[in-house]
């Protein structure tokens, strides 16, 4: 979860530092995410963010066999608010227990205990 956590702080820091737009774009099914300036998601080609830790598309994949099982698409705006804010929730590699991390309107997050794991 806090790899996560560190994974939206950095687009958010993007986002604020650059002075535009910066989406978070999940994909579940991979358990990976990529970020990509302005507010369309999945990001177009020409705007997805490559840097430390991506692949060359910009993907990057969680490290530790943990995997992303609820994740809406944020964005955040150049003064660091999150559009939607929302929950995206976590599942350790046993797959016995979720942690929810929560994206306040503000863009800033907290880690909290899932009310259900899938």
């Amino acid at each position: 979860m806090r790899e996560l956590k560190i994974a939206l702080n950095q687009a958010r820091q993007l986002a604020i530092a650059r002075n535009t737009s910066y989406s978070v774009e999940l994909q579940t099914t991979q358990n990976r995410l990529r970020f990509c300036t302005g507010t369309a998601t999945p990001c177009p080609t020409a705007a997805v963010w490559t840097g430390a830790g991506t692949d060359g598309s910009g993907w990057r994949a969680l490290d530790n066999s943990a995997r992303i099982v609820l994740g809406p698409q944020i964005t955040f705006s150049a003064l660091g608010a999150a559009t939607p804010s929302g929950t995206l929730r976590v599942q350790n590699s046993s797959r016995t227990s979720c942690l929810d991390l929560v994206v306040n309107p503000s863009g800033g997050s907290r880690i909290t205990a899932a009310a259900a794991c899938p």
